[in-house]
Order: C-alpha cells, then structure tokens, then sequence
C-alpha cells in the first residue's frame, strides 16, 4: 500500500501547471518586455539631455520625468496583462517625447480650408456615361505645370461617381453627402467630401437631368464642416452658378479653422 501512495503521488507532479501559473509567467514576460523597452528608451534620452545639460539646462529634469512616468505605472490597478502592457508604452512615449504630449491641439501647423474643388458632371460618351469636372477651382489649366497633382485630380470623376453606370436623368432625387479617401502620388492621405444633387430645372414644367457633384479635396477630417458648406453652395446655385462659384473662391483663400474657432466669408 506504501508503494502505491507513492505512485500516485508521482503521478500528481507529471502533471502540467497551473492555468495561475501560466498568467502569472506570461505576465512576468510582459513585465520584462515592457523594463527592457523602458531602459532602451531612457538610454536614448540619456544621451539627448546629457548634450542639454552641457548646454546649462536642468540635469535633474530627465529623472523626474522618469520617475513621474514610474509612479504612474506603480498605480496602475490595471489586472489585464495587455491592457497594463499598453498603459506601460502610453507613458514611455509621453516620457520620450514629452514636448508632443504637452503641446496644445491649437497650435498646430495652418493649412488651407481645401486645397482644390470641382464640378462633376455627367455626359454621353459614345454608348456610355462618363463623369468630367464641368468647373474647377484651381482651374485644371493652372495645374498643367504640376503633374503629380493634376494626375491625382484627373481621377476624381470617378470617386464622385463610383456608380456612374446606374446614373439616369431625372426629375426628382434626394441629396446625398459622402466622402472618400485617396492617396496622391507624394503617399499623403487626403479626404474628398461630395454633395450630389440635382440642379434647379431650365424648364416649366421641369425636365429630366443628371444629377451634379461638388467635390472638396482637404486634408482636414471634419465631415459636418463641409456638409454645412455644401448646404450654402447649393443654395447659391439654385439662383445662379456664378454665386456659388464665387463663394467657393472665397473659401478657399481661408485656413482650415482650429478648434473652437468659426470661418467667416
């Protein structure tokens, strides 16, 4: 019997570990990955602010980042191993590049409300429909000495009527906004906000009619800026192309607002 208790005994320790015990190892792991991120980026740190203090700058200014950033993650009560992981790297960029995290959104570089806006309209093409900026502001004839950027443009008849061939003429339809993003040939990203409508009627009674895009390309990411803006420019066409034109030029010639400020034409 002896014997046998033993066995059995032998064969508890062949067992494999706990699931504790593989939480607790996997987060040592993560411990040591996110210590070993954190001295890395310290040492370069240690580097760039030992040239600072050479300069006269506070030599104890490294430290305290370092140790406020510690603090902060000694308090962390976070149990998830990932998400203790993620608040770990949060605050070692904060403490890499401090001036990042504590510079206002205000300050920001200035750039153009839109950089380009066009008219896009509809015509027969042989058997087919084939979209074409009708109106452009820059005019495209301006833009033939900037290759990169005319072949970008060039393009956005289709952004604008992805569906071109189930485009009809008609009497009536509702209005739609959407917008889409594409990449120009220097690899930034640019957003192209669209209002589709149907333009006010020639005749009386009212005649069948493709429908028309006013197309925005920007860099500012702000879908209700420019679908009030929209609302104002097909107010403006209804009574005369000419006003909305105008308008847009105007707006144009504006920065793109920071927040909590207003644009005024």
């Amino acid at each position: 019997m002896p014997a046998q208790q033993g066995e059995k005994k032998s064969e508890k320790k062949e067992k494999g570990p706990r699931v504790s015990d593989v939480g607790e190892s996997e987060t040592k792991r993560r411990n040591r990955l996110s210590n070993l991120l954190y001295s890395s980026m310290r040492a370069g740190r240690g580097s760039t602010k030992s040239k600072e203090n050479s300069a006269g700058s506070d030599p104890g200014g490294d430290n305290n980042q370092g140790s406020k950033a510690l603090r902060l993650l000694e308090e962390e009560t976070c149990q998830d191993p990932q998400q203790l992981l993620a608040c770990r790297v949060r605050e070692l960029r904060k403490v890499a590049n401090p001036d990042a995290a504590a510079k206002p959104q205000n300050d920001r570089e200035d750039f153009p409300l839109f950089e380009f806006v066009c008219e896009v309209s509809v015509r027969r093409k042989s058997e087919h429909f084939c979209p074409y900026i009708s109106w452009s502001h820059p005019p495209l004839r301006v833009l033939e000495e900037e290759q990169d950027r005319l072949a970008s443009i060039t393009s956005l008849p289709m952004f604008c009527f992805p569906d071109v061939d189930l485009v009809e003429q008609v009497k009536k339809m509702k209005t739609e906004t959407y917008c889409f993003v594409f990449t120009d040939l220097q690899a930034q990203n640019k957003f192209g906000y669209c209002r589709r409508f149907l333009p006010a009627p020639k005749l009386n009674p009212p005649e069948k009619r493709f429908p028309v895009v006013y197309c925005m390309v920007t860099k500012l990411r702000s879908f209700e800026t420019f679908s009030k803006i929209f609302d104002q420019v097909v107010e403006l066409r209804d009574f005369s192309s000419a006003g909305a034109y105008s308008f847009l030029k105007a707006l144009i010639e504006q920065n793109a607002p920071k927040p909590a400020q207003s644009i005024t034409v």
